[in-house]
């Protein structure tokens, strides 16, 4: 069984609802939740408390275990990826090895923050697609690297780092997708590969599990074009503007519209 399965199983022969187990942990309902759903990992400090509280032994093997990843990645796909040669290849080339805070000189008093998201090819070179207003555009067909840093804190350390994705023009999470999860451990970092198999317009969510149940997340926007038939053309924002409604005075309802140019 894996630690969700025991997780939750353990509690319903106890006979404990999720908020009794949170409790007991001093951790958030939420983080129960997800624990049992298998989309975040209890700290080792919280494995140790759930052994004793549900009398049940979860095995080495699995304490440092990632969950599974869903198998309906459809509009990407996300593979988890070692933080190995590409990595370093990241952060030599932009820098972060004397960019980055030192922790023995931060604050005490800082508490977990992302740092900094960077896009790379799969040669480790830094990409910059901007297009403005917080828009980040790509081609479909093109895979690309999400490098996220941030820094920890001995209090409400991150223990895990996850990606979402939610279509654009949805106003709820329903249809809010997990592509990926990924332990962190004693690492500052997270990376994450990204396809783009088909034009898609997408908010991404990362964001960072930490103890005591608590999350940080920074949202990306994101866009895939496709070039035209002839392979010569790409689409790209040239600009974006709020305008008053038609009919409406200064200060009422705007309306957002994006102007669209095509490049040879």
């Amino acid at each position: 069984m894996s630690i969700a399965e025991i997780i939750k199983s353990a509690r319903e022969v106890r006979g404990m609802s999720q908020e009794d187990l949170a409790e007991r942990l001093e951790v958030s309902r939420q983080a129960v939740s997800k624990w049992e759903l298998g989309t975040s990992v209890p700290t080792p400090e919280n494995l140790k408390i759930l052994e004793e509280v549900l009398a049940v032994t979860f095995e080495t093997g699995e304490n440092s275990a990632v969950p599974a990843m869903p198998r309906r990645l459809h509009p990407w796909k996300i593979a988890a990826i070692a933080l190995g040669g590409l990595m370093l290849a990241a952060l030599a080339s932009i820098g972060l090895y004397f960019s980055m805070p030192n922790p023995e000189q931060s604050p005490a008093d800082l508490e977990p923050a992302i740092t900094g998201v960077w896009f790379f090819d799969e040669a480790g070179a830094p990409l910059e697609p901007d297009l403005g207003d917080g828009w980040k555009s790509f081609a479909v067909g093109q895979r690309v690297y999400l490098l996220v840093s941030f820094r920890q804190d001995a209090e409400a350390s991150v223990y895990g780092a996850a990606l979402y994705a939610t279509p654009t023009g949805t106003e709820t999470y329903d249809c809010r997708e997990q592509l990926a999860v990924q332990a962190v451990g004693d690492c500052p970092f997270a990376l994450f590969p990204l396809d783009f198999p088909s034009e898609t317009m997408v908010h991404l969510d990362v964001t960072l599990e930490c103890s005591g149940g608590h999350t940080i997340t920074q949202t990306l926007n994101v866009t895939a074009v496709a070039a035209s038939e002839t392979g010569s053309e790409n689409y790209e924002f040239e600009n974006f503007m709020e305008v008053p409604a038609e009919g409406s005075a200064v200060g009422e309802t705007l309306v957002d519209f994006c102007i669209f140019s095509v490049r040879g």
